[in-house]
C-alpha cells in the first residue's frame, strides 16, 4: 500500500473533526501541521524540484511562484508553511480551530489545483 499526500490531509481533517468537539489546541497544532506537509508532498511531487536539501520547502515556492497561472499555489504554500510554522515553534502563542479550518481550506486547495483530490 502507498502512502501519498492526500493521506495527510485525510489524518488533518479527521483531527480537527475530533478537536472540535473536545478543543484539543494539540489536535490543531497537529492539523496546521500535517496539512503544511500534505500541501507541500503534493507540490514537490508536481514539481521538477528533486533536492533533498534544507531550502527545498522554499525551492518549491520559488517553483510555483515562477509558473503564469500557478503563482496562487505559492501563496497557499507560503502561508501553510507560516501557519505550521507557528503551531510546531511557537508554543507560547495558542493555535485556534480557525487557523486549523484555514489551514485545511488552504491545503485542499492546492491539493484540488494539482489534481490530488476532487
Amino acid at each position: 500500500m502507498s502512502f501519498g499526500p492526500e493521506d495527510y490531509y485525510s489524518l488533518a481533517l479527521a483531527l480537527h473533526q475530533q478537536a472540535s468537539s473536545d478543543s484539543l489546541e494539540s489536535k490543531w497544532r497537529t492539523v496546521v501541521s500535517r496539512s503544511y506537509y500534505s500541501a507541500f508532498l503534493a507540490a514537490r511531487e508536481a514539481s521538477p524540484v528533486m533536492t533533498t536539501s534544507s531550502n527545498v520547502h522554499q525551492e518549491v515556492i520559488d517553483y510555483y511562484a515562477s509558473r503564469n497561472g500557478q503563482s496562487v499555489i505559492a501563496n497557499w504554500l507560503k502561508s501553510l508553511r507560516r501557519m505550521r510554522n507557528q503551531a510546531d515553534y511557537n508554543l507560547n502563542k495558542p493555535c485556534t480551530e480557525e487557523a486549523s479550518e484555514k489551514s485545511l481550506r488552504d491545503s485542499s486547495f492546492v491539493l484540488k489545483s494539482l489534481g490530488i483530490i476532487p
